[in-house]
């Protein structure tokens, strides 16, 4: 890594500057979550591409846009993980955030799409109220982040991601990073074992859990993941035995 862990702080701590005008775009009351669900974003009179800003009511209105037609609360909370995100954000907002989960957990894990409920997980990473939610929601934003990163780089063959590779003879000349050796798709249950140690901590928090068992429910269905795909190249036997197929 050009630069190396120096190069990388120095990006983030760039990135991470806080937002401007955080009060305006939430006032400093209490939210009615309840009427803020009830609450339809009106359709943006022109199309808003997604940009770049530092100020928190742009951040906002930009937000609303995404998710016209759609509860309030959803881009409410899309704004309070936004501002999680940057260094210095005020507790309020953390607060505001459990609060958001604790009372209306069901509600936003039923509407976010993928993308929304990762960055759920991560402001529970960077924000959770007990050590459960901490973790679990770090394991979950790592899964997916390195899901998307692997998943990203393997579309460059140009084999829908559906597919798996077709298995060719044991070949030895390509070893793995590390000196790790390679998973065994005949008697291997990594990928099980991930799965297993995700669903149990999806479960270590009630807060939490709705998120989790979201998340898992995506983790478990879709067919386009290493995880799938690494069911596909296992024997018939193994597949049934691990429940897929």
């Amino acid at each position: 890594m050009p630069g190396g862990i120096a190069g990388i702080e120095e990006y983030f701590n760039r990135r991470e500057r806080p937002y401007r005008n955080a009060k305006e775009a939430i006032p400093d009351v209490r939210l009615e979550l309840q009427a803020a669900k009830d609450r339809r974003l009106p359709a943006p009179s022109a199309p808003v591409p997604r940009r770049a800003t530092s100020d928190a009511c742009v951040k906002y209105r930009d937000l609303c846009c995404q998710f016209a037609g759609q509860s309030e609360l959803l881009a409410l909370h899309a704004l309070v993980c936004a501002l999680l995100r940057r260094r210095g954000c005020p507790p309020r907002y953390r607060r505001l955030f459990l609060r958001m989960w604790r009372e209306e957990g069901a509600f936003l894990a039923a509407s976010l799409n993928t993308r929304w409920l990762i960055s759920a997980a991560t402001s529970f990473a960077d924000a959770g109220g007990t050590t459960e939610q901490r973790v679990a929601g770090q394991a979950f934003a790592l899964a997916f982040d390195l899901i998307k990163l692997h998943d990203s780089e393997r579309r460059l063959s140009g084999r829908p991601n559906s597919l798996a590779f077709a298995p060719i003879a044991k070949d030895d000349r390509f070893p793995l990073a590390f000196g790790l050796r390679p998973y065994s798709f005949n008697k291997g249950d990594l990928d099980l074992s991930i799965l297993s140690r995700l669903s149990k901590l999806a479960k270590s928090d009630p807060v939490f859990e709705p998120l989790g068992d979201q998340l898992m429910a995506k983790l478990m269905s879709d067919n386009r993941s290493v995880f799938a795909r690494t069911q596909m190249l296992k024997p018939p036997k193994r597949r049934q035995r691990s429940g897929a197929g």
